[in-house]
């Protein structure tokens, strides 16, 4: 008879239903036994934490929990927040009866944090459709000016200082947008500023403006929110939807505009014509990188021209430095050629920030590997419209990741791999600006356990060095990638 401590490794949905009806009588679970469609709609919504096409051991640990959580009286969101914040062992313990430690998720600031971040999405995703923040006449735009989810989450923090005896400082949305650009613990009211790991949450991108890796990703959590509403995610979609036509091209087209954007944040117009010119792109996929791109603003002009970054060939701002805070941090700023005013566009800030920024690191990873003689022609960027960042033939993949906070970016890949989790070899690589001790061990305890077994993590630089030695020197595995 299958109990906890024998729970098979991977299951079917079917075989999934079929213990779950048991294994929660034996544990005097209340309320109904999803079946196999809810389980399904379960892991396509995020609810469970995601590890190939089966259900893992740890998913059914997962249902099981959110049967006694929901049996508690929690709502089945609350509940997932909790569920997808413990370990393995955690979760056992919750549901033999011990004392786990939870993440505390009080429902009322959480539900008002799940709408900010929400509202705070919607509103960057309106404004690119002409709305004007803190508009209240429609008729001027056409569009909503101000997501109701943004007005929800005001006036519950309104409700929250108010409860706790402070002023309202979320009353005006501008005010409110800019308080997002600092963590929450520095402006919230102690309902959300004290939840367990979101107190150093950043909602607005300070440099670039549009909502940040954590908005995201504790927008995932809210109800209502689907992977496209994510920026990241919603530009994947954009240009897949636009290289569908082109059929068993797509991937090769995927990876020139990937290529050209990441070494472009700032393209002259002479570049831009050249990627138009290219024989493996559509009208289509032109006219969708030429949208990601806009002329310089008259801030950054001087004497008719525009300064450019020797690094990474981005906008250096008024402030003499690079526009790009990866770049910034990376390296002191030098001046390339700078562009005329009206031969320069830059990239949105939402593709700086989610395409530009990150592919410095995958693009040094991929030039150095590339430069490996015995790696020519097996090294591929951005493989299979963006499976992984780069990928030794069909054997090796490799992500690079950025994020500010490595429990955030814990939290998102227990999510699920995506395409890195289709590569025999998985290797995490992590920003050399952001790598540490102390982040790998962060990140590699809030991994679930199977993340913690398929995973690799190093930093970038490390992974360069790893690669190059295992499969760029004739080595026994270098033939078989």
């Amino acid at each position: 008879m299958t109990s906890l401590q024998n729970l098979p490794e991977r299951a079917t949905a079917e075989e999934a239903a079929a213990l779950l009806g048991p294994l929660a009588a034996g544990l005097g679970l209340p309320g109904e036994v999803p079946d196999v469609r809810t389980l399904r709609l379960w892991r396509t919504k995020r609810h469970l934490t995601l590890s190939g096409r089966n259900f893992t051991r740890r998913n059914l640990l997962e249902v099981l929990a959110l049967l006694k959580l929901r049996g508690d009286g929690l709502t089945l969101q609350n509940a997932v927040t909790r569920v997808l914040a413990l370990d393995d062992d955690r979760l056992h313990l919750l549901l033999v009866g011990g004392t786990a430690p939870l993440v505390r998720t009080d429902a009322e600031p959480v539900i008002t944090l799940h709408l900010l971040a929400k509202g705070i999405l919607e509103q960057h995703r309106l404004v690119g459709k002409g709305a004007i923040v803190g508009h209240t006449d429609a008729k001027k735009t056409g569009i909503e000016n101000t997501p109701l989810s943004l007005h929800q989450a005001m006036a519950r923090l309104g409700r929250h200082y108010f409860q706790e005896g402070q002023e309202d400082r979320a009353a005006s949305v501008h005010v409110l947008l800019r308080l997002c650009t600092t963590p929450l613990k520095e402006w919230a009211p102690r309902a959300l500023a004290e939840l367990h790991e979101d107190g150093n949450a950043i909602l607005v991108d300070p440099v670039y403006r549009v909502p940040s890796e954590d908005c995201g990703t504790i927008a995932q959590r809210a109800d209502g929110t689907h992977l496209g509403d994510l920026i990241e995610n919603h530009l994947h979609d954009e240009l897949r939807a636009t290289l569908k036509k082109l059929e068993d091209d797509a991937d090769a087209a995927y990876t020139v505009i990937r290529e050209f954007i990441g070494r472009h944040p700032m393209a002259s117009a002479q570049e831009l014509m050249v990627l138009n010119a290219n024989p493996e792109l559509s009208l289509d996929a032109v006219q969708f990188v030429q949208g990601l791109y806009q002329p310089v603003h008259a801030g950054h002009v001087k004497n008719g021209l525009v300064r450019r970054c020797a690094h990474c060939q981005g906008l250096i701002g008024e402030d003499g430095l690079c526009t790009l805070a990866g770049c910034r941090d990376d390296h002191p700023t030098e001046d390339s050629t700078p562009l005329k005013v009206d031969q320069a566009y830059v990239a949105r800030p939402e593709v700086l920030m989610y395409w530009a920024d990150p592919a410095r690191e995958e693009l040094r990873l991929y030039d150095r590997l590339q430069g490996v003689r015995a790696l020519k022609g097996r090294v591929h960027l951005y493989p299979h419209s963006d499976r992984c960042d780069v990928s030794i033939g069909e054997e090796v993949g490799v992500d690079v990741k950025d994020y500010r906070d490595p429990v955030r970016l814990a939290q998102r890949l227990n999510r699920g791999l995506g395409g890195l989790g289709q590569y025999p070899e998985r290797i995490l690589a992590i920003a050399d600006r952001r790598w540490s001790p102390t982040y790998r061990d962060r990140l590699v305890e809030q991994f679930s356990a199977d993340n913690k077994r398929m995973v690799r993590v190093m930093s970038v630089s490390d992974a360069i060095s790893h690669l190059k030695k295992t499969y760029g020197k004739g080595g026994s595995r270098a033939g078989t990638a």
